[in-house]
């Protein structure tokens, strides 16, 4: 039986991050899922992490490839999920134990093509979640879309959202390669081709913000270039919607 869904964790150099954000998978009370690593060619023991996991749980597999960065990772894993739903977290962060239950009627509806809800950045396990009041809305998503833009709680990553898989498949969306702010550039596809979002506020991931080696720590003009260029396709589409 296929699981709901796919938690695609991309995995490069994490040797001191990646049991931790396993862990935290495995923690979840509800259990409708399958963890698919994506080694994207690391040079540390992070492929080995990998392998260990997959010996012991039988709803764990892993993909070993050559380096080719982030999105390369997650649309490898977007062809290879079984799940109706994918998940990408970031191997260096983790979720709150009570994330997919808390979640798992908005799943287990097929209702949504996209799940959202919030995150805390953080410095170490030491920095807990607090979560304002809970809000949960429904939105087509093109309002989704707006939203996101007006940066309410519905963010611009990718990492605190829920996709049906098909968005990508059926839409031949996918992560742009070799660019930086690649969520942002995907994120606002997915949302004007979604026909309902689920949103909530509350916090359920830990987002790490003093990894050296993370993507985001890098920043330089040719990124700021790549950045306002994604600004510039999202207020092209505020045009069409309001159209």
């Amino acid at each position: 039986m296929k699981p709901l869904l796919t938690v695609v964790i991309p995995v490069y150099n994490v040797e001191r991050y990646l049991k931790r954000c396993i862990e935290s998978v495995l923690a979840q009370e509800w259990k409708d899922y399958e963890i698919l690593l994506v080694d994207d060619g690391s040079t540390d023991h992070s492929p080995q992490i990998c392998d260990d996991y997959v010996k012991d749980y039988d709803f764990i597999s892993v993909i070993h490839k050559e380096n080719g960065g982030l999105s390369e990772a997650r649309n490898t894993g977007i062809s290879h999920a079984k799940g109706e739903y994918v998940y990408f977290p970031d191997s260096d962060d983790w979720i709150e134990p009570d994330t997919f239950i808390a979640l798992a009627e908005a799943l287990e509806s097929l209702e949504f093509d996209i799940i959202s809800f919030n995150r805390e950045f953080v410095k170490g396990e030491e920095d807990a979640i607090v979560s304002e009041p809970e809000v949960t809305q429904v939105f087509e998503g093109k309002d989704a879309f707006v939203q996101m833009l007006k940066h309410r709680y519905i963010t611009g990553f990718a990492n605190d959202k829920i996709y049906r898989k098909s968005l990508f498949t059926d839409h031949n969306i996918q992560f742009p390669i070799g660019k930086y702010y690649e969520d942002l550039g995907t994120n606002y596809k997915l949302f004007l081709v979604a026909k309902k979002v689920y949103a909530t506020n509350q916090k359920y991931y830990h987002y790490l913000i003093d990894n050296p080696d993370s993507i985001t720590q890098s920043w330089n003009e040719k990124s700021l270039e790549i950045c306002m260029d994604f600004i510039k396709k999202c207020f092209i589409q505020i045009l069409y919607v309001r159209n």
